[in-house]
Formats: C-alpha cells, structure tokens, sequence
C-alpha cells in the first residue's frame, strides 16, 4: 500500500508548512489527512471499508501492537502474557491504568465481551473465524484474562490479541443482531490516543487528544482532520499544494509520479510504502476464450 504526505504538520494559525526533513518531536499542531472514502461506522467489528479501519485506529488499541516483523509483539493494553507448558492456554495480564474516554476504567469483563462479539456469527466480523479458534475467555480477575485452545498452532497469539477492545459498559444491552446500527458507531468511546470530536457527514472528522489515554505525554498532535476527498486526482492536488498533509490511498501511477518528483527534488511531497498482510488480485477466468491468451490477461492487468 502506497502513503503520501508533505513533510511537516499545520498549525491552525499559519497553515501547513513544509521542511526538507523530518526533525525531533515537537507538541501541538493539526495534521490534515485526505481519504477517498468515508467510514459507514465507527463501530468495531460491524465496519467493513478501510477508511473506517483508519479512523478506529485513533481512537481504539489492542491487547499487543505487532511489529515490523510479523511475527513478535509489543504490550498495549496487555502488559505482559504467559503460556502454559501445552501451549494451549494464553494468560494476559492486563495494565491497570487504562481507562476509556469517558473516564471509566478497562477491565478483564471488557476483554471477555470483546471476545464474545468478536467471535459472533450475529454480529458477523469478517475474521471472526480467528476468534473461534479460541474454545474460550476466561476473566481470571479484575486485570487477568485467560485465552484456552483446543489445538496448538502457529497464529494462536496472533488470533487471541487481534482485534479493537470494546467497552462492556456502555455496549453489553446492545443486541448483536443490531450491533451494525448502534448509535455508538456515531460516538465511539475507545482507548486510543484521540476522541472523536465531531463528525460531519460528508466532509470531515475531526479528532481530538484523549486526556485519559494511559501513554504519558501522548499525542503530541492537537487535532487530526480526515477530510473526505472522493476524486483522487484532487486528493494529490490538494497535497502537493499544501492544503492536506498526507494522502492515505494512492494508485501506482500516482504513487510513481510522486516518487520521482521527490527523487529530483522537485517536490516536498514524499512517499512512503508499507508492508502489509494484505494483497489484491485480479483472477480471469481462463475458460472464458476471451482470457485464454496471457498477453491479453498481461495487457488488461497493466
């Protein structure tokens, strides 16, 4: 997946500025970022389109973040875990600081009922298959939970610690059946750094620092605009003249163009790739005599 941004963040007072490169953490200012889409909810586990995974991502965290590698993890809302000797029994102990934006306090009871929802064919999250490779959630006490498999497998990790935690006191009356059309998917309350401030359909959400996130001194940011820009050649438009920091969906010609300027120098438009588990394809089918020829599969692709 191909990012782009202009290098430096706006201010509400001079706009956005650019540097030639990135410089030490400085607090405060607004970051403008442009989508082409905007999200159908901010309700975890009923959302399906990217730009609403985006947007989650500032306002909710997981029990561990993955790293770089794909294959070890970082403490979130979980500071440590431990496995049994069979390895079919994941404990995590959770940290005791945490609390949602309204103020009340995580628990293990918020981990359980995320598991529950997660894994539920009514609420119907498109991988919660990984959930039901948990047999089940246990609360061991206020701040422990206990994850049991029946089989030991490579992603067992991976598939207990995935996924948005929820708060079970604000969510626990809602009937999964209708989890797709709560109004909580309009005023979320997560854990993450920001908090939703406004949402105007159409436009723009605006972001806003969540003063009960449990990193000290973070985010250093005062606001995060989403502007939705639906044509994507004035989403690029936008950013290279300064008007938005950062682009989150770019095609490859796009993404091409933008490299090379920033190569030449021409440009303080910088790109950024990242990797990811996911991919798209396109598939022809080759009993279909008009893609039997891999020259026109070739030249429709390209």
């Amino acid at each position: 997946m191909f990012f782009s941004l202009s290098l430096g963040c706006s201010s509400e007072d001079t706009g956005p500025s650019s540097t030639s490169d990135a410089g030490p953490r400085v607090r405060g200012g607004t970051v403008i970022l442009a989508m082409g889409q905007e999200p159908e909810t901010l309700m975890p586990y009923a959302h399906r389109s990217d730009a609403s995974s985006l947007v989650l991502g500032f306002l909710f965290r997981m029990l561990a973040e993955t790293n770089a590698d794909f294959g070890t993890y970082t403490p979130d809302l979980a500071r440590s875990w431990e496995w049994s000797d069979d390895r079919k029994s994941l404990t995590m102990f959770l940290r005791d600081d945490v609390k949602w934006s309204d103020g009340m306090p995580m628990t293990a009871d918020d981990i359980v009922f995320t598991w529950q929802v997660a894994s539920s064919d009514e609420v119907g999250w498109g991988a919660r298959h990984w959930k039901k490779t948990v047999r089940k959630c246990v609360r061991v006490d206020a701040h422990t939970v206990r994850f049991e498999f029946d089989e030991v497998f490579p992603d067992q990790f991976r598939f207990a610690k995935e996924g948005f935690v929820l708060p079970s006191h604000l969510l626990k009356d809602v009937p999964q059946a209708q989890w797709a059309s709560s109004d909580f998917g309009k005023s979320p309350i997560g854990t993450g750094p920001f908090r939703l401030e406004s949402w105007v359909e159409g436009q723009r959400i605006i972001l806003v620092p969540n003063e009960h996130y449990h990193v000290p001194e973070q985010p250093y940011l005062d606001r995060v605009v989403i502007e939705f820009i639906a044509d994507p050649a004035v989403r690029v438009q936008q950013l290279r003249a300064g008007l938005v920091d950062f682009v989150a969906d770019l095609d490859a010609r796009e993404a091409a163009e933008i490299r090379e300027a920033w190569e030449a120098g021409t440009s303080d438009v910088r790109l950024v790739a990242t990797r990811g588990r996911l991919y798209d394809y396109i598939g022809y089918n080759q009993r279909d005599p008009l893609f039997e020829s891999a020259r026109v599969r070739e030249a429709l692709t390209r």
